[in-house]
C-alpha cells in the first residue's frame, strides 16, 4: 500500500493493513530558473552573467485520528510525513519500521564574466551552492502507542505517551545533511601603486579558489512518557532523549554520538612582471636598527640582540668610511702634478650611504594550496520531564555512553555486567604548500657624496614552504548530578568522562576510570635561494635560506572525574585509576577494597629552527650569516587523585595525589628565542681587525666633514655670525 503526498483524517479511528509493504511517503515538488545575459562592446570588450538556481521540496503526507492503528505483513516506511494519534495508537509490522526524514534541496549557480580592452585585462568568477535541510517525519501517539517490531527513527521525531510498549529493538540515528560550497575567481591585467617611497607598475594574471563540504547531523527527537517499557534493548545516537519512568528490557544498550565534518580546501597561482623604483637610506635604517637591537635584547634575546647591535655599529663605521674614498699615498703623484684616471676613482666617494634608488625589472610565478579537516561532536543528551523520572535497566549485559550529556536525572542498574562512559574521539588536520620563483634585473643609482650609478645585477630566486598539523581531541561526556543505583553492576569504566554530584549507592565490582590526552603533531619546512649575476654573467652573489618547525603535544587537559554527591553510599571492590580524580562531595561515603593510581606525563614541545647564508665575490666570500632558534617545551604530570570521603582497603602503584587544585604539576616550562644575524663587514673587521681601525678613522673624517659642511652652511665666511 502506498500512501504518497496525501492526507487521511479520521474522526475516531484509522485502521491501515496490508500484506505487503505500508509505505507512507512524501511527494517532491520542485523549482528551476535559469536566466542568461551578454553584452558586447568596441575593442573586444564584454561582459556576461548566468544565473542557475533549483529548489526541490517535500509535501508530506499526513494521517490523523483519535486511534490510528497500522499492520503490515512486511515493512512499514514512513518518509518525510506525519502520523497523529490523539488517543492511542500502534504500528506493527512482521519486518522493519522506519521512520526517516527526507530532504528538501537548494542549489544556486552563479557565473559573472567580464573583458577588457582587447582582451589584456578581465575577471571571471563562478559560485556555486548546494544545501540540503532536514524533512523530517513526526509519528505522535498522546496516549499509549504499541510498536510491535524493530524500530529505527533516521532524523526525525518519536513522541509516545505513558505505558507504550515498544517490543524490537529501539533505533534512533541522525540524518546526514550534505552541504558544499565553491568559489573560483581568475583575473589579468594591470596594476600599480604608490607608497613606501616609490612607486611600481606591472601586469600580471592569477587564479584562486575555494571549495568547503560540510557534514551536518540533524538530530532526532524521542519522547518516551511514564511507564514505557522497551522490551529489546536500544540503540539512541545523536538524540534528543526525554523521558519519565521508562524501562530497557534484554539486550544491550548504546548512547551514541556523530560528528559534524567540515573540509576546505583552497588554492592560488599568479604570475606577472613589475617595474619598480624604490628610494630608501642606509643610514636611516641603521639607526632603525640600532633602536631594534635595545628592544630585542630587553625582550631577554641577549645574544641575539648583541649581534644585530654589532652589527649596527660596524655597519655605520663601514659606511661613513667608504664614503671618504680611499687616501692615495705620495708616489701616487705623477711628474705632472696629477695622479691619474684610476687614482682618481679610487679616491671618490665609493657609496651610497646616504640615499639611494633602485630600479627592478623582474618576472615572478608563485601557487600556494591548502586543505584543512574539522570534526565536532553531535551526542545524545537525557533528561527527565520531572523529578520523578528515571530509566531502569533490567537483564542488559552491555551499556554504553559515548560523549553524552546528562543532568538531573536518575539511572537504576540491575545486574548489568558493562558499563562504559566514553570520550567522542575527534580527529582534525591541516596542511598547506606554496612555492615561488622569479627573475629580475636591477640597477642601483645611490648618493654618498655624489651621484654614483652601479650594482647593476641580474637575479633568480625560488622558494618553497610547507606545513603539516594532525591532531585527535577528546570531548569527554558528562553527567551532572546523576542519581545511579549499582545493584550488583560488574564492571564500570569513565574513559574521557565527568561524573560530578548525584546520589549513587550500591556496588560495583571493578571500576576503571581514566583520563584521555590530546595529541597533536606538527611538521614544517621552509626552503628559499638566490643567485645574482654580474653584467658579464658571472655569478656574483648567493644567497641560501633553510628553516624547520616541528611540535608535539600530548597533553591530557580535560581530567576524567567520579565525583558522587550527597547522600551517596558506595561499594567499590576495586578501583584502577589513571590520571583521574575519585571522590566525594557533602556528605558522600565511597568504600573501595584494592585500588591502584597510575600517573600520565604531559608533554607540549615546538621547536624552530633556521639558517641563512649568503655568498659574494669579495676577499671574504661569506657576506652574511644567520641563525635562528625558538624552543619552548613544557612538561608536566597529571595525578591520580582522591578525594573526599574515602575508605580505601589496600593501595599500590604511584602515590595518590588528594587536592584537586594539584592534580597537574609544571615539571619542566622552557621558552627560548634566539635570532642572530652577522653581516659582511662585521665578518670583515673580524677577520681583519686592521681594517677596521682604518675605516674607524675614515667615519670620524667623515663625520667632521659633515659638521664643516653645516656649519659653513648656517655661517658663510665673509659674514658676521
Amino acid at each position: 500500500m502506498d500512501i504518497k503526498g496525501s492526507n487521511i483524517a479520521a474522526k475516531e479511528e484509522a485502521n491501515i493493513k496490508a500484506d505487503g509493504n505500508v509505505n507512507i511517503v512524501s511527494a517532491t515538488d520542485s523549482n528551476y530558473s535559469e536566466h542568461k545575459e551578454t553584452h558586447k562592446k568596441s575593442f573586444g570588450r564584454s561582459k556576461s552573467e548566468e544565473n542557475i538556481s533549483y529548489q526541490t521540496y517535500n509535501v508530506a503526507s499526513n494521517i490523523l485520528g483519535d486511534k490510528v492503528n497500522i499492520t503490515s505483513g512486511k515493512d512499514v516506511n514512513i518518509l518525510g510525513s506525519n502520523i497523529g494519534a490523539k488517543d492511542t495508537g500502534s504500528i506493527s509490522a512482521k519486518g522493519n519500521i522506519t521512520e526517516a526524514a527526507t530532504k528538501d534541496i537548494n542549489y544556486s549557480y552563479h557565473k559573472k564574466t567580464k573583458t577588457g580592452f582587447m582582451g589584456l585585462t578581465g575577471k571571471s568568477s563562478t559560485e556555486k551552492i548546494r544545501e540540503e535541510l532536514n524533512a523530517e517525519s513526526n509519528l505522535y501517539i498522546k496516549n499509549q502507542g504499541i510498536i510491535g517490531g524493530d524500530i529505527k527513527v533516521i532524523g526525525s521525531n518519536l513522541v509516545l505517551g505513558n505505558n507504550s510498549i515498544i517490543n524490537g529493538k529501539l533505533t534512533t540515528d541522525s540524518n546526514e545533511l550534505h552541504n558544499s560550497y565553491s568559489y573560483e575567481e581568475s583575473k589579468k591585467g594591470f596594476s600599480g601603486s604608490i607608497g613606501g617611497g616609490g612607486f611600481s607598475i606591472g601586469y600580471g594574471k592569477s587564479e584562486s579558489g575555494l571549495k568547503e563540504k560540510d557534514l551536518t547531523n540533524a538530530k532526532s527527537n524521542l519522547v518516551l512518557g511514564d511507564g514505557t517499557v522497551l522490551n529489546k534493548g536500544a540503540e539512541i545516537t545523536a538524540t534528543n532523549l526525554t523521558h519519565g519512568q521508562i524501562s530497557v528490557n534484554n539486550g544491550d544498550v548504546k548512547f551514541g554520538a556523530r560528528k559534524d565534518t567540515k573540509d576546505v580546501e583552497t588554492y592560488s597561482k599568479s604570475s606577472g612582471i613589475n617595474l619598480s623604483v624604490r628610494i630608501k637610506s642606509p643610514a636611516l635604517d641603521r639607526a632603525k636598527q640600532g633602536i631594534d637591537s635595545f628592544k630585542q635584547m630587553k625582550s631577554g634575546d641577549m645574544l641575539g640582540g648583541i649581534a644585530s647591535a654589532t652589527n649596527t655599529a660596524t655597519g655605520i663605521v663601514s659606511g661613513l668610511a667608504s664614503n671618504q674614498g680611499t687616501k692615495l699615498s705620495l708616489d701616487a703623484v705623477k711628474a705632472d702634478n696629477t695622479v691619474g684616471k684610476d687614482n682618481v676613482k679610487l679616491a671618490e666617494a665609493n657609496n651610497n650611504f646616504y640615499a639611494n634608488m633602485g630600479v627592478n625589472l623582474g618576472f615572478n610565478k608563485s601557487s600556494s594550496k591548502s586543505s584543512s579537516h574539522n570534526e565536532s561532536a553531535v551526542v545524545t543528551t537525557i533528561r527527565g520531564k520531572d523529578e520523578n523520572s528515571s530509566i531502569t535497566y533490567n537483564n542488559v549485559k552491555n551499556i554504553d555512553y559515548i560523549g553524552t550529556q546528562a543532568q538531573n536525572d536518575k539511572f537504576i542498574y540491575n545486574n548489568v555486567e558493562n558499563i562504559n562512559k566514553r570520550a567522542v574521539e575527534l580527529n582534525n588536520s591541516y596542511s598547506s604548500n606554496s612555492k615561488s620563483s622569479g627573475v629580475s634585473a636591477g640597477v642601483n643609482i645611490g648618493y654618498g657624496r655624489k651621484i654614483v650609478t652601479d650594482n647593476a645585477s641580474i637575479s633568480a630566486s625560488t622558494s618553497k614552504s610547507k606545513m603539516n598539523t594532525d591532531g585527535t581531541n577528546f570531548q569527554n561526556g558528562l553527567f551532572v548530578n546523576i542519581d545511579e543505583e549499582h545493584n550488583n553492576t560488574k564492571n564500570m569504566t569513565l574513559s574521557g568522562f565527568n561524573q560530578v554530584g548525584g546520589k549513587v549507592t550500591g556496588n560495583i565490582e571493578n571500576l576503571t576510570i581514566e583520563s584521555k590526552q590530546n595529541i597533536s603533531n606538527t611538521s614544517g619546512s621552509s626552503k628559499s635561494g638566490s643567485i645574482g649575476f654580474a653584467p658579464n654573467g658571472i655569478p656574483n652573489s648567493i644567497s641560501a635560506n633553510y628553516s624547520q618547525t616541528n611540535g608535539e603535544r600530548k597533553y591530557v587537559d580535560d581530567p576524567t572525574t567520579f565525583i558522587i554527591g550527597d547522600g551517596s553510599n558506595l561499594k567499590v571492590g576495586k578501583v584502577e585509576n589513571t590520571a583521574a580524580a575519585i571522590g566525594t562531595s557533602g556528605n558522600g561515603k565511597l568504600s573501595i577494597d584494592e585500588y591502584v593510581g597510575y600517573n600520565l606525563e604531559n608533554k607540549d614541545k615546538t621547536t624552530t629552527k633556521g639558517a641563512s647564508l649568503s655568498l659574494s665575490q669579495s676577499s671574504i666570500p661569506i657576506s652574511g650569516v644567520g641563525v635562528n632558534y625558538a624552543n619552548k617545551d613544557l612538561e608536566s604530570v597529571t595525578k591520580n587523585t582522591v578525594i573526599g570521603n574515602v575508605e580505601i582497603g589496600k593501595s599500590s602503584g604511584d602515590e595518590i595525589n588528594k587536592d584537586l587544585s594539584t592534580m597537574t604539576e609544571v615539571t619542566k616550562d622552557e621558552d627560548t628565542k634566539t635570532n642572530v644575524f652577522v653581516e659582511s663587514q662585521t665578518i670583515r673587521y673580524a677577520v681583519n681587525p686592521d681594517s677596521f681601525k682604518e675605516d674607524l678613522q675614515k667615519a670620524k673624517n667623515e663625520i667632521h666633514d659633515i659638521y664643516h659642511a653645516v656649519d659653513s652652511t648656517v655661517n658663510p665666511q665673509g659674514k658676521e655670525s
